[in-house]
């Protein structure tokens, strides 16, 4: 049996953020976000600058059909009308911010409620609007849980809370970086991360033989 050498799983999860943010994994851009009780801590001070991006990018392996699997537990304490926390994927650097070319994002906002949508933005940075903000049958305060599964085909599954958000092919290659972003007074803690994907750093022509 041939064995493909170099495949490995890349997990990203809290043991990253244990006592605090760990810098070879995580990039906090503003240097404004602290762990607590193993939890990331937004602040009510919060800005656009506030933000949280995957120090590496998230490549598709051909060895793998799974692009990315990634589950949070996000709880929006406070968050004022007109102001949006923001789920991202696809981010091009590790200065990302939202509605930028190439991002895939998962936005909460307070309309009449937490709700949420969710938003593409192509390769020019035009927006379109894959599911509009909807309530999730959650409240400010509440633990929301939110799993997201990619394919390399870039099919990607939400579910919010056990309940299917979307499943469908996506507009865009979300090779990139994942990030926690928003518009800025948004007052949220993150815990329980577990972000899987794949990589295949061994030259192509290499295998090892299994008998």
């Amino acid at each position: 049996v041939d064995v493909s050498a170099g495949s490995s799983d890349i997990i990203i999860d809290k043991s990253t953020f244990k006592e605090e943010l760990d810098a070879t994994v995580w990039n906090n851009p503003s240097a404004d976000l602290i762990v607590k009780d193993e939890k990331i801590i937004f602040s009510k001070d919060s800005t656009s600058e506030t933000r949280l991006i995957t120090a590496n990018p998230i490549k598709a392996s051909e060895y793998h059909n799974e692009f990315l699997n990634a589950e949070y537990t996000l709880k929006v304490k406070t968050l004022p009308k007109g102001e949006k926390f923001i789920v991202a994927l696809g981010l091009t650097t590790l200065e990302s911010y939202y509605a930028e070319a190439g991002n895939l994002e998962l936005v909460f906002e307070n309309n009449g409620g937490l709700k949420a949508g969710l938003i593409a933005y192509d390769e020019d940075g035009a927006e379109k609007q894959l599911v509009t903000a909807k309530g999730i049958g959650a409240s400010f305060g509440q633990d929301v849980n939110i799993k997201i599964s990619v394919t390399t085909d870039m099919k990607v599954a939400i579910r919010i809370n056990n309940t299917m958000f979307f499943d469908k092919k996506v507009p865009m290659d979300l090779e990139g970086r994942v990030g926690l972003l928003q518009t800025g007074k948004c007052e949220a803690e993150i815990s329980d991360i577990f972000i899987v994907s794949h990589a295949y750093d061994t030259p192509e022509n290499i295998n090892i033989s299994e008998n």
